[in-house]
């Protein structure tokens, strides 16, 4: 067998959505689904793979002979997976701090609460790997109008560009891995998950290593003194029973390995971790659903009773182990984690302490030149810019969020504007320009408490919201939050003119 590992940078935001429910708040996987590559894949190739005389597309995409295995986080040139939801740490103390619940746990915590692992990933370092994810708030726009839509306001939740994947292609025989190497190194960048036409969905293939795969490096482990097969899920597993019917509960042969004797290994529900999950995958090809699926999430820790099995029969079982388990393996589904000797350590203890990744900064060189000089200054600027622009775009998403809550509230319908208009915060920015030698408490009286105070607490624009908050604690808070007086009225500055232009705030505002 033969092995294709792809080494992936993200170079746009990727959406990829848990669900395929329209309503509700959008969240992305932060994963990229093997059945992403294959149709980014067969999007590219389908075509000249049906005129070929030598390589049959049934084969690549539909017979489980090619296996696009989902694509995880890198951290540092390290390979990682899914957190398997054995690992618990205690309620409320740290989380680095696990707990392996295939032993027993150790006498210091019996009786206090433990909690599930279920987010991250984890390398064989026990390097804890949670990969960032951004939201971008978005809006329809009227054509006609060339304005944004009434009711129209969404979001995108996303994997943040920059950051470095590495998946997994097994394929069985050497002529479709030859064309397949030699394809994605043609293709070079593929577009995934939701709005590719967009600026959403690139992925540039920065690497690609081949390997063969003869022996099934995978280990058993003792669990009180007991000899099992653990199976550490590295994606969704769909496995059905001998009627037919979908199971999540499954013998090893549901799972169709091959064993001697027709050998019967029930599983170990009692020793086991299981989540499931039903849905409906979206085929964009046939702009439909396919039919709903029962699975078992990645991450589960399924474990079978082997100690009566010979070592050819254990022998045969670790090498099916290799071809994917259960059902729609073109597609990275039953993939399973090797516990090699490295990952193997991860399982033997109870006791398990994770590590966080430490955070790397580009320093500049700090020499005594004036070119050096210069661009630290530049540098420093540069780092001020962005961490004011990011805390400006945070504002303006919460600050539209509270028009619509302010709207939702007082159930006001949204021909009628809410909340401060352009002419107030216009006041507000003209405020900060001519003041910005006030000092801090001098700023705060003059806008809400002095005779001439632009926020009064008789004003019913500025303090409408809710229960909990309106505009004029919002505009308090967004000063409070910062000690230096020339940042509050560059800050203030920026957002007041930010708030006038922004087709979010527009829409959420009304009228």
């Amino acid at each position: 067998m033969q092995r294709l590992t792809l080494t992936l940078t993200i170079q746009d935001p990727i959406v990829i959505s848990q669900n395929s429910a329209t309503e509700g708040t959008h969240q992305s996987l932060d994963y990229i689904p093997g059945a992403n590559l294959l149709g980014a894949f067969a999007s590219k190739t389908y075509s000249s793979i049906k005129n070929s005389d030598k390589i049959n597309a049934f084969d690549i995409f539909h017979s489980g002979k090619v296996r696009f295995g989902h694509a995880f986080p890198m951290y540092e040139q390290q390979a990682s997976y899914p957190m398997p939801i054995c690992l618990h740490y205690l309620k409320g103390e740290d989380k680095l701090q696990a707990y392996n619940q295939l032993h027993n746990l150790p006498n210091n915590i019996a009786g206090k609460q433990t909690k599930q692992h279920r987010k991250g990933y984890v390398t064989a370092q026990a390097m804890l790997i949670n990969p960032t994810k951004d939201l971008h708030l978005r809006t329809a726009i009227n054509n006609q109008t060339a304005t944004a839509k009434s009711g129209q306001l969404f979001g995108y939740q996303s994997i943040k560009a920059g950051t470095t994947y590495q998946a997994h292609i097994d394929i069985d025989d050497q002529q479709t891995c030859d064309f397949i190497e030699t394809e994605f190194k043609k293709i070079k960048q593929i577009r995934v998950g939701r709005s590719k036409t967009a600026h959403y969905g690139r992925i540039k293939i920065t690497n690609i290593k081949k390997s063969t795969l003869d022996q099934p490096n995978i280990q058993t482990i003792k669990i009180n003194h007991t000899e099992y097969l653990v199976l550490w899920l590295a994606s969704e597993l769909i496995a059905y029973n001998q009627q037919g019917q979908p199971t999540l509960t499954p013998s090893l042969q549901n799972l169709g390995l091959p064993l001697l004797n027709n050998n019967t290994i029930e599983l170990d529900k009692a020793k086991s971790w299981i989540r499931t999950r039903k849905h409906s995958p979206y085929n964009s090809f046939r702009r439909s659903y396919d039919m709903e699926q029962q699975a078992i999430e990645q991450g589960s820790i399924l474990v079978y009773p082997i100690a009566d099995l010979t070592k050819e029969q254990l022998q045969i079982l670790k090498e099916g182990l290799l071809l994917g388990l259960g059902c729609h393996t073109e597609t990275g589904h039953g993939q399973v984690v090797p516990l090699d000797n490295e990952l193997l350590e991860l399982f033997k203890t109870g006791n398990i302490q994770l590590n966080k990744p430490k955070k790397t900064e580009n320093k500049v060189p700090n020499k005594n030149t004036s070119l050096t000089s210069l661009l630290n200054q530049q540098h420093q600027k540069i780092r001020v810019s962005s961490a004011h622009n990011q805390s400006v775009n945070n504002a303006i998403i919460e600050l539209a969020e509270l028009y619509q809550n302010t709207r939702n509230y007082l159930a006001i319908d949204s021909t009628i504007p809410v909340g401060p208009s352009n002419t107030q915060w216009g006041r507000i920015r003209d405020f900060f320009n001519q003041n910005h030698q006030l000092t801090k408490s001098q700023i705060l009286e003059q806008l809400f408490s002095s005779n001439t105070a632009i926020i009064k607490s008789t004003d019913e624009e500025w303090q409408a919201g809710t229960n909990t908050t309106n505009f004029s604690k919002f505009i308090q808070k967004q000063i409070d939050s910062r000690e230096d007086e020339s940042e509050i009225c560059l800050y203030m500055r920026t957002l007041a003119r930010e708030v006038a232009h922004s087709p979010i705030i527009k829409q959420a505002r009304g009228g």
